[in-house]
This record gives structure tokens, C-alpha cells and sequence, in this order.
């Protein structure tokens, strides 16, 4: 879909075919779209799109290096250009695994220059390949450590036991985001401390399995709005230094006392939406877009009264005014606008949490 500043869409093309369904994606530096294939056989591809269409959509080895299965997302931690992480989700028969692919750096240079820039994923002789495994403490299995690993098998097993069945993913400023379906849970990964903290996304009337995670503000910032923020974290985080962390109040951004992501205060205000989500609902449950304000309070933004299938996708406009949700089952795709006209990273004005 193309769309103008106003977020109104303005043409359509096909850009992939072919496949058959396609979950959660991300885009890339370069410009180009992954597109993850949720094969039931686990015989599914992720795929790489030029969304002008000139290029035609290919295979690339995110949905090969690891075996194919049934994919369900992919996410990019490009924090340093020259050296992307992407980060791929697969929820084969009902469990699954994560496992995180660094390109080698012949392949990053061949990527830097070349025209167009569509090389990164395609051929690579020597990748990483690393498979996500879990290690809760003890006392509390909302919070740990994590690690990553070259053996599928332990990483499959920690898949099984721990967040079985990955949804969805999305990577934002050090943190990846995912969603397990088979567990309903919020999943919180710090990359750089490799600590991670969890909560059940089972709240009131969010009662279906939770389909998609978007961070509002992944891609969509502004330098000035950046620099607010880093200005922000520096301060906060200041004043946390100043004050005792034992016992603080159990919450996804709140960890271990030594510090890390999960040791710092919130950035974002308490009433600044940051994650959506979609439900996937069935005959018993609706489905809906919900979303989790940073003290951890969910609000429900839509559901679906007509049941008319699961909130398979979410994505919103560059201006954030327009957010744009499609049902798997019934091939629909919705544009909603809120009725203050602000975007959907203001602050929302009498909102009703849901518990």
C-alpha cells in the first residue's frame, strides 16, 4: 500500500505471490521488506521484497541456515550499520525456537557496496548462527539470563520449555520484543546486558493469544525526538543511581538490582502508549489491537465484536495518525484514525486499563 503525508492511500501493488501464510516482517535499512512464510509442513521461506516491485521477492538464507520451518517473524537490531543482527521466530509444531543470524563481514562488505543493496541475505558462505536458550532465576521465572548457541537441539528445548511458540518479534534501541503464543506471555530480551523479563499478556478482556508486538515508535522517530529521549534516559537514569533499588515494584522494565535495561527507569511517560498488540481470537474469543502503556497497564484500543477472524497484522503511518490492522481469515485490511485526531503515540486521554 502507498500512502501520502497524510496517510491516505494512494495506490497498490503485488510485490510477493506465490506463498502461502505469510506472518510478522520487518524492513530493512537497505529499504527492502522481510516477509516471514508459516508453513504448516515447516517447509515455509522468509523472503526479501523491493516494495517498488522492480526487484522481484527471493528467498534469502534467514529461512534456510537453520532448516526451513514454519516461520513467524523476523526483526533487525541495526544499531550499528555495518553490522546488522537479525533475529528470526518460528513456532513449528507448537514449540519452535529463535535463534540470532550475524552475516559474515566478507558479506557485509560486498552488501556496503553493491547497487542495489539486496546481497546481504543471499549469499553468504560463512554466517552465525545462534539459537536463543532461556536460564530463569530461581526465585522468580518472570526474569533471568539468556544466552545464544550454536546447538539447535538446546535451543529448541529451552523453546519447549520456556517460550514455546513465538508469534511475533520486534526489535527497538537494545531490546527485542516477542510474543509467545502457546504461553501468552510479553517476552523482553536486553541485548547488550543479556538479561530478560516476562508478563502474561492474559488481562481482561485481551484473552487471546497475542499474535503481533510493534513498538509505536520503531522507526518513526525524528533526530530532535531521539535526542529528547537520550536526554530523558540520561537524567532518569541518574536519578535511579541516587535511590535504592532493592525492592522495587515488580514490573517488565524494573530487574535486577545490578543495573542493565531492566535496572534503569521507564524513558518513555507512563501514559505514552509503546507496544501494540494484536489478538488472535477464535469462535469463543474477539479479537482486538491492545496496547501497553510503560508502567505495564494494557489498554484495548479496537476489538472485534463480528468476530470476523484473527488481527493478524498491525503497522502504522509515518506520521503515526493512521494505524493500519488486517484479519487473516477473512483477508480484510482496516485504516483507523483516532476520533481526537492525534497520533497514536499521544498520550491517551481517559483511558480505561483493563485488568
Amino acid at each position: 500500500l502507498t500512502f501520502n503525508a497524510e496517510g491516505r492511500v494512494t495506490d497498490y501493488r503485488v510485490v510477493l505471490e506465490d506463498t502461502n501464510d505469510n506472518r510478522h516482517g520487518t524492513s530493512t535499512p537497505w529499504g527492502t521488506y522481510l516477509s516471514s512464510e508459516n508453513e504448516s509442513d515447516g517447509d515455509g521461506s522468509i523472503y526479501e521484497v523491493d516494495p517498488t516491485g522492480l526487484t522481484k521477492g527471493t528467498r534469502t538464507l534467514l529461512g534456510s541456515v537453520a532448516g526451513r520451518s514454519a516461520w513467524t517473524g523476523v526483526a533487525i537490531d541495526n544499531r550499528r550499520s555495518n553490522a546488522p543482527v537479525f533475529y528470526v521466530s518460528s513456532n513449528q509444531d507448537e514449540e519452535g525456537f529463535v535463534f540470532r543470524y550475524r552475516p559474515s563481514q566478507d558479506a557485509i562488505n560486498a552488501h556496503l557496496f553493491s547497487e542495489p543493496a539486496f546481497h546481504l541475505l543471499q549469499d553468504d558462505p560463512d554466517p552465525t548462527v545462534e539459537y536463543l536458550v532461556l536460564v530463569p532465576t530461581p526465585d522468580d521465572p518472570s526474569r533471568g539470563v539468556f544466552t545464544w548457541i550454536d546447538d539447535d537441539d538446546l535451543g529448541r528445548d529451552s523453546a519447549a520449555e520456556y517460550f514455546a511458540a513465538v508469534s511475533s518479534l520486534d526489535a527497538y534501541d537494545g531490546v527485542l520484543y516477542m510474543t509467545s503464543e502457546e504461553r501468552q506471555e510479553l517476552f523482553a530480551l536486553d541485548l547488550d546486558n543479556e538479561e530478560y523479563a516476562s508478563e502474561s499478556t492474559d488481562v481482561g478482556d485481551f484473552e487471546g493469544d497475542p499474535a503481533c508486538v510493534v513498538h509505536i515508535l520503531s522507526g518513526h522517530e525524528s533526530r530532535r525526538r531521539r535526542r529528547r529521549r537520550a536526554q530523558a534516559q540520561k537524567q532518569k537514569q541518574q536519578e535511579q543511581r541516587r535511590r535504592q533499588v532493592r525492592n522495587l515494584p515488580r514490573q517488565l522494565h524494573a530487574g535486577h538490582a545490578h543495573g542493565g535495561a531492566y535496572g534503569s527507569a521507564g524513558v518513555l511517560p507512563a501514559d505514552l502508549p509503546s507496544l501494540y498488540f494484536c489478538e488472535d481470537g477464535n469462535d469463543n474469543e474477539k479479537s482486538g489491537v491492545f496496547a501497553r502503556n510503560e508502567d505495564g497497564r494494557y489498554v484495548a484500543i479496537l476489538e472485534d465484536e463480528d468476530r470476523r477472524g484473527d488481527v493478524s497484522a498491525l503497522a502504522f503511518s509515518p506520521s503515526l495518525r493512521q494505524m493500519f490492522v488486517a484479519t487473516k481469515s477473512t483477508g480484510e485490511v482496516f485504516m483507523v484514525e483516532r476520533e481526537d485526531g492525534q497520533s497514536f503515540d499521544a498520550p491517551v486521554l481517559a483511558a480505561v486499563y483493563i485488568e
